[in-house]
């Protein structure tokens, strides 16, 4: 977003053996690998005390992380995001860079003098590797094209075509990722469980769509929540609910995710959000469902089982309303924290009149007042003008298809407008 907004240069390093730059905080003992009895001098214990962290450790990630943010915050003369510790920005000259921070990967996104400087400085002390320019990070392809960012993650799907694809017999016709109205309902019984090597293949088949869900084809987060909910115990039928997703997967392996942001210097942030009353068949509790765009750009995308059991849609509106309200809250305070304006108030549109009504009348009715206060958080972003609410018609609302599957048209027309086919070369 910064990228295309500001027209800035974005760059990856990679910081090689990483892990081993860490530093303990405790004393940290391990057995002598073997071979190395020969080389040291063993002791009665027969171990080694370890002088810095080593791959493997529970604690190798943080030590890393503190060791080069510590840096880059002393010597960089960096600044850490106080909304995310993996976000630090320097501003210098009138000039800025932005860093993040995963794992070992160093994302780069600035002026281009900026994000040369700051290289030289962290190889002074580290030993990375140049990636180059961003087109490849955390495993998803990225394209820029007239001003537009398109995501996508072909090695996992061809990952996934390998894997299961060849039962379908190249069969890949279906537009929805799910039946309209389909759901996955838990076993009662452990006769109507799949095998246990079985089991495995459906946690692979899962996991690789919830990644995918998370980076590039938010579209599918409904289908993968519910397939999500039996990864313990599956039955054949989920398992045919399982294809469906994959086929639509493969099916569409051309289509990506689409960033075409405003370049609006102040950020305009929108939310719609919704709810499936009673949706979970198992519990009944309600599903929300929320999308928010950033200068007309998708963001972030939810699709959730609600903690309790809600006694009408109003109710289950009103708390997909306070979710959705605390990201909105994270998103403006993380764009502030890197010193950029958000104009107020942010709108957020609902289907629900009587959820509006709840969140803007501080009232205690009947049917209200066993709604637990940590819900009435939206309230008190109204009352000081952060957000503000408009009603939008159910077939309107994008965030519909996050808390349903729903039928060919009302998806496609949803899911249109930030999935797209990747453009060719």
């Amino acid at each position: 977003m910064l990228k295309i907004i500001h027209n800035y240069d974005a760059e990856i390093i990679d910081v090689e053996t990483a892990f081993l730059y860490g530093k303990h905080e405790e004393k940290i003992f391990m057995k002598i690998p073997e071979g190395l009895t020969n080389f040291v001098q063993v002791t009665q214990d027969n171990c080694l005390e370890l002088k810095r962290s080593i791959y493997g450790l529970v604690q190798a990630a943080r030590q890393w992380w503190k060791e080069f943010v510590g840096f880059l915050t002393e010597e960089a003369n960096f600044t850490k995001s106080i909304v995310d510790p993996c976000l630090l920005f320097k501003k210098e000259n009138n000039q800025e860079v932005y860093l993040c921070l995963y794992v070992d990967d160093v994302l780069l996104i600035g002026e281009s003098s900026l994000i040369k400087n700051t290289i030289l400085v962290i190889k002074k002390k580290y030993s990375i590797k140049e990636v180059g320019k961003l087109d490849d990070y955390v495993g998803c392809k990225i394209k820029e094209v007239n001003k537009t960012i398109y995501i996508h993650q072909p090695d996992l799907i061809a990952k996934m075509e390998n894997q299961f694809g060849a039962k379908f017999n190249g069969k890949f016709e279906y537009l929805t990722p799910a039946g309209q109205s389909e759901q996955v309902v838990r076993p009662t019984t452990k006769e109507e469980l799949i095998s246990e090597p079985e089991q495995k293949s459906f946690r692979s088949a899962v996991g690789m769509l919830l990644y995918l869900t998370k980076h590039s084809r938010p579209e599918i987060s409904n289908s993968v929540r519910e397939l999500a909910k039996v990864m313990d115990g599956a039955n054949p039928a989920h398992v045919k609910m399982l294809d469906r997703v994959i086929k639509y997967i493969i099916g569409t392996k051309s289509k990506c995710l689409k960033l075409q942001p405003t370049q609006d210097k102040t950020w305009k942030i929108l939310g719609k959000c919704d709810s499936d009353y009673a949706g979970d068949k198992d519990n009944r509790l309600s599903i929300s469902g929320n999308v928010i765009y950033a200068n007309g750009a998708l963001i972030s995308w939810k699709s959730k089982s609600q903690r309790n059991i809600t006694l009408s849609s109003t109710e289950a509106e009103y708390i997909s309303l306070c979710e959705i309200c605390k990201e909105i809250y994270f998103t403006k305070m993380l764009i502030e924290s890197m010193g950029h304006t958000v104009e107020l108030p942010i709108k957020v549109l609902i289907d629900n009149v009587g959820a509006m009504f709840l969140a803007n009348n501080s009232s205690t009715g009947q049917r209200t007042k066993h709604i637990d206060v940590r819900y009435h958080y939206s309230r008190e972003l109204i009352a000081s003008g952060i957000i503000v609410l408009e009603f939008v018609r159910t077939t309107e609302n994008d965030s519909d298809i996050y808390t349903k599957n729903v039928g060919n048209e009302l998806f496609l027309k949803h899911s249109n407008k930030y999935i797209t086919e990747l453009p060719m070369d």
